[in-house]
């Protein structure tokens, strides 16, 4: 800046004070100290006076004044006059934005700082935070002369050429107060040309990546299934992983593989199907996600959620139909039960000796040997007697969705068979003619032959045993059949056979001798 002050008297002058603007201090010059650092005077009864300063600020602007003096002659007294001249110092204006963090934590406050400084006061400033594409910004402060506006949080200071505005609206920060946040103002520069500046802040709101808790879910045997869960990090998760009750991985997404099981950016959405639900769906599924969050850490989170495979509890035995048993023979009975929830409790209905039962909740103390989860096999072997005969009944339990008991029972009659046996006895195998014979059949068998079924011979096809032996029946299983010779003679010396149904031939070999007598 450079101010010229042309100071005119009769008497050359012979002093000039040129007073400053915000500053404080009058530079002076005198005929007799001369020129200053900064003002210097030359001529005599016209002297012209030039002030220079190579640098102005804002502090330069306003009013200078120069005074001249000097002496009329016919008084000695000093005479002097002064000038003013207001000088504005302007520039174009300037806008700086400033944040307490460019990295906002989740949930923390955060003010942005914006400054315009112009030469001319700035007559504008407005602060915005930039929406998505294609919507205008909304101003959250707008200031401006023209209209009048001047929200009380947009500070005017006209000494220092500056407007200012302090965003301080977020307390508790959202994901939705991420975003490019900006700063624009204009003033009147040189040539009073209007003149526009901006500033910017890019908030990014980081947090620990997270995961809500997911819904447990109930599906139907045979069915599909399909498991929604949200996640959310204030940067946007990286990478998401779900493994299935074997361990197997189900679901790999990360953000550059173009994926759809996984959508959102810091709140997210995953979800994972099947088509056709079985018993190796049923299990804890474990989710782990990544992000990068605060302090460019990596975090991870897990969580887990469970699906249960339901199915009405179904029951089956083996042997599936009726059949018969081989008396004394070894038998097993299967008992499978198959159910949605692992089936809780078998119980096995066995003739003549009541339940045998299995539980899971006591199973080492049960009474019947079951394994298994979903479907329980149980066994029950034992010998074939004929107290084995009858019904067979499985019945096993299992809760579903309701938490309801449900059970269902299969059942099988079993009969036990024995094949027609004949065993013969007799009181002596050595008897003499006036001795008494007594031959005993014994007939056991299931199912049992008649009374008249049984009959005797003897190796003498001319010998009729008919009407020499009897035959009752002991019990269901058994006959006794009784052969009588009372002093027999000696014909009957040979074999006698039992013979009894389609059993195998029974003998006994009896000695008839004669007895011999003492002659005198």
């Amino acid at each position: 800046l450079t101010l010229t002050c042309t100071v005119e008297g009769g008497l050359a002058p012979h002093k000039v004070v040129l007073s400053r603007p915000k500053t404080g201090s009058d530079l002076t010059w005198t005929r007799d100290s001369g020129d200053t650092d900064s003002l210097t005077c030359s001529g005599e009864n016209v002297l012209t006076c030039t002030y220079t300063t190579d640098s102005n600020s804002y502090d330069g602007s306003g009013r200078f004044t120069c005074t001249g003096y000097n002496v009329l002659p016919e008084t000695s007294n000093t005479q002097q006059s002064t000038v003013n001249i207001d000088v504005a110092v302007i520039k174009s204006v300037d806008v700086t934005v400033t944040s307490s963090s460019y990295e906002m934590v989740y949930g923390y406050g955060f003010t942005i700082d914006c400054s315009a400084v112009g030469g001319r006061i700035p007559f504008y400033l407005e602060f915005s935070k930039l929406p998505s594409s294609g919507v205008a910004p909304q101003p959250i402060a707008l200031y401006n002369t023209d209209t009048s506006k001047t929200p009380s949080n947009v500070v005017v200071d006209t000494q220092r050429q500056t407007l200012s505005f302090t965003y301080d609206s977020v307390t508790s920060a959202d994901y939705d107060d991420a975003g490019e946040y900006t700063c624009s103002s204009k003033n009147r520069a040189a040539g009073n040309q209007v003149v526009e500046d901006k500033g910017s802040a890019i908030i990014t709101i980081v947090k620990d990546v997270e995961i809500p808790q997911p819904q447990s879910i109930d599906v139907d045997f045979d069915s599909s299934f399909t498991v929604n869960f949200s996640l959310n990090g204030g940067r946007p998760p990286f990478s998401v992983t779900v493994t299935n009750p074997d361990g197997n991985v189900i679901l790999s997404w990360t953000r550059s593989s173009n994926s759809n099981q996984c959508t959102g950016t810091n709140e997210m959405t995953c979800s994972i199907s099947e088509d056709e639900a079985d018993y190796s769906h049923d299990g804890t599924y474990t989710i782990s996600a990544k992000n990068i969050a605060a302090e460019n850490e990596e975090k991870t989170a897990t969580s887990s959620f469970t699906v249960d495979i339901f199915k009405n509890v179904t029951a089956s035995i083996l042997p599936a139909v009726d059949s018969n048993m081989t008396y004394k023979a070894e038998q097993t009975i299967t008992c499978v039960v198959n159910g949605g929830l692992p089936p809780y409790q078998v119980d096995l209905t066995l003739p003549n000796l009541g339940v045998k039962n299995w539980s899971r909740e006591n199973s080492a103390s049960s009474s019947l040997s079951c394994s298994g989860e979903h479907v329980v096999t149980c066994e029950h072997s034992f010998t074939a007697e004929y107290e084995s005969d009858g019904d067979y009944i499985c019945k096993g339990y299992n809760r579903v969705r309701s938490s309801a008991k449900r059970y269902d029972t299969a059942n099988v009659k079993l009969t036990t068979v024995r094949g027609i046996e004949a065993d013969v006895t007799s009181n002596s195998t050595n008897v003499l003619t006036d001795g008494y014979l007594e031959l005993n059949c014994t007939v056991v068998g299931k199912p049992l032959i008649r009374e008249n079924e049984v009959t005797w011979i003897h190796s003498n096809k001319d010998i009729d045993l008919t009407g020499n032996y009897s035959t009752i029946k002991a019990d269901d299983y058994t006959l006794y059949s009784v052969l009588v010779l009372d002093k027999p003679s000696v014909k009957y010396d040979g074999e006698f056979t039992c013979i009894a149904g389609n059993a195998n031939l029974s003998k006994i070999r009896v000695t008839v001798a004669e007895k011999e007598y003492l002659k005198v």
